[in-house]
């Protein structure tokens, strides 16, 4: 079938629009209509090549040794439209969010809490389907490589179905899409990263999809906690959040990955 979707065709080219041919479906994959897809800071990072890898790792991942041409987007949420062979998981009409890092639930890591070390992960940055390692999605006579084996940049995705979470149908797909990456982002942030403790002061700087997630993040804030937000005179658009997380908490705090 015929669809659009953003590319960037090498590091530092602008996103274009283009037609492109979508395969169906194989086994252990979804077709999946895009309703909403965030722009995040990675995009950007990977329009400008600063998410790569060395050459001679890339030539592993795919026949290009490239990243590009590729297809953006690893933020979104949509509506599965066919599943392939051996799908158990997903049904035409089901509402989904994408999951930048596929989780096939199955593997040591998985089984252990540590999906976001799964063995579907190494092809993340470029490469052909998960499935079977070949292309779905193609530019004329050139194959696409997709962000986070997604490219939720794009009007419909086919994509393995360890990169999909199903979502109740009604929810909004915008919310959804926004916790497809951002939320998990803020909160990873706050929890595992800066391992923040109840009692601590906390000090958010930003007004993006990731900042209110690290506020939730930080233990032991009620949900009616006010916060105290002030704008920058300087740029006339950033802004920060401070609070004091109270000591009297009671609720639990996760635990770092090992």
């Amino acid at each position: 079938m015929r669809t659009r979707a953003s590319i960037v065709s090498g590091a530092k080219e602008p996103w274009r629009t283009e037609e492109i041919e979508l395969d169906e479906p194989h086994a252990h994959e979804v077709l999946v209509k895009m309703a909403y897809a965030g722009m995040c800071q990675s995009d950007e990072h990977l329009r400008a090549g600063n998410i790569s890898a060395p050459p001679e790792v890339l030539s592993l991942l795919t026949a290009k040794g490239s990243m590009f041409p590729i297809i953006g987007g690893h933020e979104g949420a949509g509506i599965v439209e066919a599943v392939g062979d051996e799908v158990h998981d997903f049904a035409v009409g089901d509402y989904v969010a994408s999951s930048f890092i596929p989780s096939c639930g199955k593997c040591v890591w998985c089984a252990s809490g540590r999906g976001y070390i799964c063995d579907l992960n190494a092809t993340t940055l470029a490469g052909p389907m998960i499935s079977d390692g070949t292309y779905r999605h193609h530019l004329g006579d050139e194959d696409l490589n997709r962000m986070c084996n997604l490219g939720t940049f794009s009007e419909r995705v086919v994509c393995h179905e360890a990169s999909l979470v199903k979502v109740d149908t009604g929810v909004s797909l915008r919310a959804a899409a926004l916790v497809s990456c951002g939320l998990a982002t803020g909160f990873g942030a706050a929890v595992d990263r800066a391992q923040v403790r109840p009692g601590e002061t906390v000090i958010v700087a930003g007004a993006s999809a990731p900042a209110p997630s690290r506020a939730h993040g930080s233990p032991g804030r009620p949900p009616s906690s006010p916060w105290t937000r002030s704008s920058s005179r300087s740029s006339g658009r950033r802004r920060s959040a401070r609070r004091t997380v109270p000591r009297t908490s009671s609720r639990p705090r996760s635990s770092p990955p090992s």
